[in-house]
């Protein structure tokens, strides 16, 4: 009856046919015959029906089909054997139209499964692909940020630093990684203009790193940039040291809501100097109110815990320390804990 179905090409009949035989327990040599046969026959109508939706291109339903007949006939070998092929096919498929990382994912499982060198094999060949493809990419974002830097408009390199894709970058990345796009060395070593996005935090906030590298260093003038605002400072041993000035992307930042107008004293720019991303010595600065004047402040650091100028206890009852003074004689205050907060430029203070 099985072989009926089969050249009617009623698949699913054949296999349920088979599959009824096969439940049978043999009791003689003629029986074992039999179910051996109608074994073999349960693996053409597996096979048989997988190569029919395969020439449909449907192939995870080939692939169910195999998957169902090596649950019941785990020792064929032939069956493991056309699924692989059905996992190649289908990758071939999907690399030809440029979808690399779908390739790999569906190449992954059938390695994974079938325990197959052919498809660990060309899944390391897809991988290769989709890695050149997101650098392709990541390198067509880049470059307007280089070119930008080389033509001194920082402005520029912001607006176009602000867009989802260089955020969903730097979710990409890990601690210590980042992305490049400019000039090497004959050893292939970051050298020369160029930039970096890295991710900062737990968070993963993008940064990126605008100026001059040494054999993969960051060394030189550069610019340290993030959405709400810029550090252009001096580099030396892959952090800033020396001194340098920051920025505030002041109505971006307004447009964006990412100051509250009704609070006092946002940093809208500030003078320092560093080591090894700390502030050190005089921190000149400025702050800027919604609808008030500026009024800068001086603090001192040393090694980038703050100097202490004085304290009061204030209405709260509390005693408040004084870490800054402006011009005028008013004073910026903090609270005990600031006092043994290290300070510095983000993503070299933490």
């Amino acid at each position: 009856l099985g072989q009926r179905y089969l050249s009617e090409l009623n698949y699913e009949a054949a296999v349920a046919a088979f599959t009824k035989a096969i439940a049978i327990e043999p009791r003689s040599e003629e029986e074992k015959e039999l179910l051996a046969q109608a074994r073999e026959g349960l693996a053409d109508a597996y096979g048989d029906w997988s190569a029919y939706y395969e020439r449909q291109q449907e192939y995870e339903m080939a692939i169910a089909r195999l998957d169902e007949a090596l649950a019941v006939l785990p020792e064929n070998e032939a069956l493991r054997t056309k699924e692989e092929s059905v996992y190649l096919a289908w990758s071939e498929v999907l690399l030809a139209g440029g979808e690399y990382a779908r390739a790999a994912e569906i190449l992954q499982e059938g390695s994974q499964k079938l325990g197959s060198v052919k498809l660990s094999e060309k899944l390391q060949a897809a991988q290769a692909l989709q890695e050149e493809k997101e650098e392709k990419k990541y390198e067509e974002l880049l470059q307007p940020l280089l070119e930008a830097y080389q033509k001194g408009d920082i402005e520029a390199l912001h607006s176009q630093f602000v867009k989802k894709e260089y955020a969903d970058m730097a979710q990409t990345l890990e601690a210590g990684e980042s992305y490049y796009y400019g000039a090497y060395d004959a050893n292939g070593k970051r050298d020369g203009e160029g930039v970096a996005i890295y991710a900062i935090g737990s968070e993963k906030t993008p940064f990126v790193y605008a100026g001059d590298w040494d054999k993969d260093i960051r060394s030189g003038q550069a610019w340290w940039v993030r959405e709400t605002g810029y550090y252009d400072c001096t580099f030396a041993r892959d952090k800033p040291s020396g001194s340098g000035k920051y920025e505030c992307f002041w109505e971006y930042c307004m447009n964006k809501g990412l100051i509250d107008q009704f609070y006092s004293g946002d940093v809208y720019c500030a003078e320092f100097n560093t080591i090894n991303g700390l502030y050190d010595g005089v921190y000149r600065i400025t702050h800027r109110d919604y609808d008030a004047p500026e009024r800068i402040y001086e603090k001192h650091y040393d090694k980038g815990y703050i100097q202490v100028l004085g304290n009061d206890i204030l209405a709260d009852g509390k005693k408040w320390y004084r870490i800054g003074i402006s011009a005028k004689g008013e004073y910026k205050w903090c609270k005990e804990e600031y006092l043994q907060t290290v300070n510095g430029i983000e993503g070299f203070s933490e």
